[in-house]
């Protein structure tokens, strides 16, 4: 084994490690707050000394996996009565009344409480009234204007102490074991930022006082304030685990899950907030299989920079919808640092900049922009005979121009010839690389003729203005979201805006999902990303077999990944989730596929499937158009993807292959998947066919990879010799 995988398994160690201890302590935390309270309850809370242990130890423990701060009052005053209340957490989910039962026999039966033979309605009732009388109590509250609750976000909980008692809903009360206790927090929806859990605390601290004098709220910091966790044990008592960490996690993936998608999409696997918080001393990278996770981790890492007060961070893509998302769903994870944090894509940003500069950027109109420029070149520059021979038509050598010369930014034809151009597999002779540049040189001519530019200038002219004069504000962060779709001068452009600086860059994206003809390297860039890349294997996204189907696609087919030049299709996953549900339908024409295809839509919603958490993805524009036109017909409400902001709703969204970038849905329905899985039935096929055809492999790939629990697939009057499963129907 090497120096640098041993390095590495030491890394993951110490991470497992770690958090094991983490989870350690936040087990902790309700147990032995349970049990002082039960003792308490015991001694007529009689003993001042022992509230103020529990005070101390609630003030060094972390209860939030990570995500938030939590309060916790204990033995407070019940509002308009002479009695008490056991415990109030408050936190993310609202507030939680928790009223501890030391019973040896407890039961539930019949629909009611017992403890032994006698039952305890009594109980139950109390623990509600307690809830009504908060809700009732914070309504009157002038401190929470912004923070008012609903009924619903006040939980009364009975709990009974050191039993193991799934939840149960009894007359609105949530009757539960000490040792389900976690379980059933994680799974409740969040409804309260921080800001909000500081200020319903300080209403209750008000309505709710201590029952003894001194007493007051202590808050549970969230793990950017703890103590370090050698701090934190004692010699004294080493509690019982309520749950193991797989428990805890497979519950709040369970949480994650039940909720609209738009939730899903920002749940981080607790294994994965080192990536978001540590300190990198350069630009990192973090890559790895479909649905590992980094999109969330980029968010995340957002939300950790982004807590300086003095932080201005960009996140910014290829992909023009994904930015909407992402600032959605941004401004529900973290609120209160949202205006520190700008979404947007790459060439709406470097537009911006240039306008703000005063440099003029003329896109042209319909018949006279960059499109018209090329097909002028093309026909003027004499090199359409040429170019002929090698079996491309004109769009390869769009985005041959596009990608290879003005993507790098070449300078000459000398530059040309001697290029490896990563990602294209056609290979090109140098009198044909000479042919590419007089069509290149032409082009640029023409442009200039027209007084217009192309997209790709746009970010040369950024870099450039970026490279001459830094940013008079400049940004502390930049978070690039599918960064293998970039240009090299995308990439040079953002690493310009902060340079090699500690936390400045971080890269996230994966060749396999690549959906753009061309490529380049971080060397390239001018970006090193050495020590600091992070490899994910692990699928938090889809079930097993949706995976296993989607990869079955691109089984085969190499690709390049910005710092490593050529990785294999068939690279080694794990899944998180096993199942899922895959469904193939074979058609004889179109028609017969819409059929099929909406009377399966149409049982989903039927049998509770929400709309909005479904996507119906295509390979065109066009047929996207198709689509939402027959769905509307037969009464099922759609929208476009290029509209879609990380809203929930209840539309089903429709769209491109493409457009579904960094997005995920419950079910993917996917027709029309014969072109994508037909691979060239000529073992000698060219060059060119096969790169068109791996193209075509990883947007469906991606497409599929969308589905979390479901996905469905269409093929229309024939089944791929390479994929023979696609007309036999699974689940």
């Amino acid at each position: 084994m090497t120096s640098t995988t041993m390095r590495s398994v030491d890394q993951q160690t110490d991470i497992f490690e770690q958090t094991l201890e983490f989870l350690q302590e936040h087990q902790r935390l309700l147990t032995d707050v349970m049990r002082d309270v039960e003792r308490r309850r015991d001694q007529g809370r009689a003993g001042a000394v022992g509230e103020d242990a529990v005070a101390r130890e609630v003030e060094r423990v972390i209860v939030d996996l990570g995500q938030a701060d939590w309060r916790v009052l204990v033995d407070r005053k019940w509002p308009g009565s002479r009695g008490n209340i056991d415990l109030i957490l408050v936190g993310p989910p609202g507030v939680i009344i928790l009223d501890a039962k030391n019973w040896h026999e407890p039961r539930i039966e019949g629909g009611r409480l017992w403890r032994g033979d006698e039952p305890m309605d009594d109980e139950v009732d109390k623990v509600r009234a307690q809830s009504d009388a908060i809700i009732e109590a914070l309504a009157g509250s002038p401190v929470t204007p912004n923070h008012s609750l609903a009924p619903a976000t006040a939980v009364p909980m009975l709990v009974l102490a050191r039993k193991k008692v799934p939840a149960v809903q009894l007359d609105g009360v949530t009757i539960i074991g000490e040792r389900n206790l976690h379980t059933e927090l994680v799974r409740l929806p969040r409804r309260l930022d921080n800001a909000g859990v500081a200020a319903v605390a300080d209403a209750l601290d008000l309505v709710c006082p201590p029952m003894l004098p001194g007493a007051s709220e202590r808050v549970i910091p969230s793990p950017r304030h703890a103590k370090p966790v050698a701090a934190l044990q004692s010699d004294a008592y080493v509690a019982e685990a309520l749950l193991d960490t797989g428990e805890i996690w497979r519950a709040l993936a369970d949480a994650a899950c039940a909720a609209p998608v738009e939730a899903w999409m920002t749940w981080l696997h607790p294994t994965q907030t080192s990536l978001a918080t540590k300190t990198y001393a350069g630009p990192a990278r973090v890559r790895g299989v479909a649905g590992s996770g980094k999109t969330v981790v980029a968010l995340h890492r957002a939300r950790h920079l982004s807590r300086d007060a003095h932080a201005r961070v960009l996140v910014t893509t290829y992909v023009k919808n994904l930015p909407a998302v992402q600032r959605s769903l941004f401004d529900r994870l973290s609120p209160s640092t949202a205006s520190r944090v700008e979404f947007t894509n790459l060439h709406r940003w470097a537009r911006k900049l240039l306008s703000a500069r005063g440099i003029r950027v003329d896109l042209g109109e319909p018949g006279r922009d960059h499109g018209s420029a090329l097909s002028r070149a093309w026909a003027s520059s004499g090199v359409a005979r040429e170019l002929a021979s090698t079996g491309q038509g004109r769009t390869y050598w769009r985005d041959e121009i596009a990608y290879v010369l003005k993507g790098r930014a070449l300078a000459s034809v000398d530059d040309y010839l001697e290029l490896v151009r990563v990602g294209r597999k056609t290979p090109l002779r140098a009198e044909q690389r000479g042919a590419v540049w007089r069509l290149y040189e032409r082009y640029e001519q023409l442009l200039a003729e027209d007084g217009i530019v192309d997209y790709d200038d746009v970010i040369s002219l950024a870099l450039a203005s970026v490279r001459s004069e830094p940013l008079s504000t400049p940004f502390t962060a930049v978070i690039v979201d599918e960064a293998q779709d970039l240009s090299c001068q995308g990439m040079r452009l953002l690493h310009a805006l902060v340079g090699d600086s500690s936390d400045g860059l971080f890269i996230v994206g994966d060749g396999q999902q690549a959906v753009y003809p061309g490529g380049f390297t971080l060397k390239e860039a001018g970006v090193s990303v050495h020590s600091r890349s992070t490899v994910l294997t692990r699928n938090y996204r889809n079930g097993s077999e949706i995976l296993r189907a989607a990869l079955e696609i691109v089984s085969g087919d190499d690709f390049g990944d910005l710092d490593v030049e050529r990785d294999a299709g068939a690279r080694a996953y794990e899944t998180e989730r096993p199942g899922g549900v895959v469904r193939r339908f074979p058609s004889v024409d179109r028609r017969s596929q819409r059929d099929e295809l909406l009377a399966d839509l149409r049982i989903q919603i039927d049998s509770g499937a929400r709309a909005g958490d479904i996507a119906l993805l295509v390979a065109t524009k066009a047929a996207a158009r198709t689509w939402r036109d027959d769905l509307e017909v037969n009464g099922v409400p759609t929208q476009d993807l290029e509209t879609y902001e990380g809203v929930s709703n209840n539309s089903l969204k429709v769209g491109t292959y493409r457009r579904a970038k960094g997005l995920e849905f419950a079910q993917v329905y996917v027709p029309d998947i014969d072109p994508a899985i037909t691979r060239p039935e000529d073992p000698e096929a060219s060059d060119t066919a096969r790169e068109r055809s791996e193209l075509e492999r990883r947007c469906l790939f991606v497409a599929m990879t969308r589905a979390r629990d479901r996905l469905w697939l269409g093929t229309v009057a024939r089944v791929c010799a390479a994929a023979p499963d696609v007309g036999r129907p699974s689940s």
